[in-house]
């Protein structure tokens, strides 16, 4: 299965993707054989240096458009009609960034009308198309069948979260238990059987997974029962590695430090820290030159509401736990002097209006590309907390302080998966998305990281 830095993609989502981006070059050339001159087939078209540019560009305009209008998040089932409006705005997206290169650069643009004629084209054969899988259940077709073996909770936790996923395309059998008679109390899942039945149940059932959950290894695992199944087969998984490559999240309750002992990962290279490095220092100095404008404006507006300070300063602790001073535009009341820190919660009544919009589209963190080049942060990493919390949360969070091993970003793996949070619950959630950040930290996982970014910033999804 494919993954991006450790997380794997389902093979539905990449099989959707790829296919839908068929139908939309498909619908492309033939709005561009039907509308440029001399052009008689949409092969000429490729074969033309010119012709094959623009035809990338435009498929590149409405696949990115399609994705950042969430129509490949299958991790929720969608309705046709949420399909629909989500491909009409992905549409519109398209169609508004065509006309944005037409403007610019005519020579590029797919031609006059093209994108006109190809937009209900491509509304026509994409949801043909999902009517089609969803006519055949071919999304349930050869489902994987899970079976949990164990009484485990965080089995459980798993396989439940696994089924309600729309793109993950499998199915939970049931679940096999050490303990005979509270086996079929004990889950939600249906009840199998005991676990000495594991051979037999798994050829009945026809199990293609087996999640290992036991509370208890020693003396009860059936040893040679799951060598026979393997070699037959079956595929085998703890919890906490199926739940890593799932969710992108380390599961930190209950965990043993010889997970982090034994575990692959928690190394990075003097070749990647470097990379790293230079390659934060060129993009936040030209992230300072483009975003200047923005950022003038955006300290005029924070004048005219309440003639405060523009920015506002705060000691954070970063790597090695050094303290550092962070930069951001002011989007709060100032607070009295002596006043107990505290978490930002929604409807924070001290976030001013200008504020509410600045913290929307995170723009209020512009002035962090300044911590960027003075090495304090890094453009990708966990969010630098303020001393008082990280003094809090390592008292109650187990591994909290291992978050200080690298570099406190501007944005992270835990701000485009779960955004901003205001109880000890959310940085829990958001402590195991750090953990597997620095587990497989890599420059392709920041790229994907930057790459979720973007969704962030220009659909206002910060919280």
């Amino acid at each position: 299965m494919a993954s991006i830095g450790g997380q794997a993609i389902p093979r539905r989502t990449l099989l959707l993707i790829a296919s839908e981006a068929l139908l939309t070059s498909f619908a492309l050339l033939l709005a561009m054989g039907a509308m440029l001159r001399g052009t008689p087939s949409p092969w000429q078209i490729l074969q033309n240096s010119l012709g094959l540019w623009r035809f990338l560009i435009a498929l590149t305009i409405c696949m990115l458009s399609f994705y950042y209008n969430d129509l490949y998040d299958l991790q929720v089932r969608q309705t046709l009609t949420r399909t629909s409006v989500k491909l009409t705005r992905g549409l519109g997206c398209a169609l508004f960034l065509m006309a944005v290169v037409a403007y610019f650069s005519p020579r590029l643009s797919p031609g006059q009308g093209v994108a006109l004629i190809a937009a209900p084209t491509i509304m026509l054969l994409i949801i043909s198309s999902r009517i089609g899988l969803r006519a055949t259940a071919t999304q349930r077709r050869g489902a994987e069948r899970l079976l949990l073996v164990g009484s485990g909770a965080l089995g459980k936790r798993v396989l439940l979260e696994m089924a309600d996923r729309g793109d993950m395309n499998c199915s939970v059998v049931g679940h096999l238990s050490e303990d005979e008679q509270a086996g079929s109390e004990q889950y939600s899942l249906p009840y199998l059987g005991a676990v000495r039945e594991l051979e037999r149940i798994c050829k009945e059932q026809r199990i293609d997974r087996i999640v290992l959950s036991m509370r208890e290894r020693r003396g009860g695992m059936p040893v040679r029962e799951l060598m026979r199944l393997k070699f037959q087969g079956v595929r085998i998984d703890d919890p906490y590695s199926l739940y890593e490559r799932m969710t992108g999240r380390i599961v930190v309750e209950n965990i043993s430090p010889s997970f982090f002992i034994f575990s692959n990962g928690f190394k990075v290279s003097r070749v990647t820290r470097s990379l790293k490095r230079v390659c934060d220092f060129i993009i936040a100095l030209v992230g300072l030159v483009v975003t200047a404008p923005i950022m003038l404006l955006v300290a005029m507006a924070i004048q005219i509401e309440d003639r405060g300070p523009v920015f506002y300063c705060q000691n954070r602790v970063g790597a090695n736990r050094a303290v550092f001073r962070i930069y951001k535009f002011r989007s709060m009341r100032v607070a009295a002097p002596g006043t107990t820190p505290s978490w930002t919660t929604d409807g924070d009544r001290r976030i001013t209006r200008v504020g509410h919009y600045l913290r929307l589209f995170r723009i209020d963190e512009l002035p962090q590309f300044l911590n960027v080049l003075r090495g304090d942060m890094s453009l990708v990493g966990p969010r630098p907390e303020q001393p008082y919390f990280c003094t809090l949360l390592e008292e109650k969070l187990p591994y909290f302080s291992y978050r200080h091993t690298v570099r406190p970003g501007i944005t992270g793996w835990a701000q485009v998966k779960y955004g901003y949070g205001a109880t000890t619950e959310d940085a829990l959630r958001k402590l195991e998305l750090d953990l597997f950040y620095i587990k497989h930290l890599s420059v392709s996982l920041d790229l994907a990281v930057m790459f979720e970014t973007v969704k962030v910033v220009l659909f206002g999804r910060g919280k």
